[in-house]
């Protein structure tokens, strides 16, 4: 039998639609591997983004408290990774506000880069002196930090008549503590970050007529560009008053 041109069982026909297959498999593949993809959660970056480390610039009234004009700072680098050794690092801060302008204080550490892992948070006091300031993780288990691990803390300020808090934020990363980073320590160089600068502001405090320290303190504070606040007076560390140490989910 001849079928025509236009039957549906021609082998014209036939052939067009075996040959359409390949390409609707491939078409159905593909959809489904977006699905898929689109399903997925980000990528987690490797290195966190850029520390927070002044509330604002100008003379921006929204990053003032009370009557001071000056900011709170985070003195460390913008750019990550900043690095410490110890489970339980300092974090140096200039804060210029009185304790009577500032209505609560806070202070938390996420686990990160996921951020959804609270490890501690509490609320504390500012020193009865403005100037620079440190304020660190409690000396117990539940809230030492993994070698290896980000974290990222925050420090918020909350101000007589401002409606938002005056924020900075950074991050960590617990490393290793070998030998060649215990003698950076010592000679105060800038690859362990945290611990350098800590043990440069303290011995600074104990001795501030030192000249020797007061021009590697000038150096350190050169190279995250605060030259401005070499001058300014370092006073003792935060007492933190409420603790919530321990690692747990963050709600949303």
């Amino acid at each position: 039998m001849i079928f025509p041109i236009d039957s549906p069982r021609s082998p014209k026909q036939r052939l067009q639609k075996l040959l359409m297959i390949p390409t609707l498999v491939l078409g159905l593949t593909a959809m489904s591997a977006y699905s898929v993809m689109a399903q997925l959660p980000p990528s987690v970056p490797r290195t966190p983004p850029p520390n927070k480390t002044d509330v604002g610039g100008g003379l921006n009234n929204t990053y003032a408290c009370g009557t001071v004009q000056e900011h709170m700072v985070a003195l460390l680098p913008k750019e990550n990774p900043v690095t410490t050794i110890s489970a339980h690092p300092k974090i140096l801060l200039y804060i210029p506000y009185h304790s009577e302008e500032v209505i609560l204080a806070e202070f938390s550490v996420l686990v990160g880069p996921e951020e959804i892992t609270r490890l501690y948070k509490t609320q504390f006091k500012l020193p009865e002196t403005p100037g620079i300031t440190s304020i660190g993780l409690p000396t117990t288990l539940q809230s030492a930090l993994e070698e290896g691990k980000f974290y990222h803390w925050y420090v918020k300020l909350y101000c007589q008549g401002n409606h938002e808090p005056l924020t900075v934020d950074g991050w960590v990363q617990r490393v290793a503590a070998t030998p060649e980073r215990k003698q950076q320590i010592e000679a105060i160089t800038p690859n362990v970050w945290y611990d350098s600068i800590a043990r440069l502001s303290d011995r600074l405090r104990s001795n501030p007529q030192n000249s020797e320290l007061r021009t590697r303190w000038r150096n350190l504070m050169t190279l995250i560009d605060a030259e401005n606040l070499v001058q300014k007076p370092i006073v003792g560390p935060i007492q933190l008053q409420q603790n919530q140490a321990g690692s747990e989910p963050i709600a949303h």
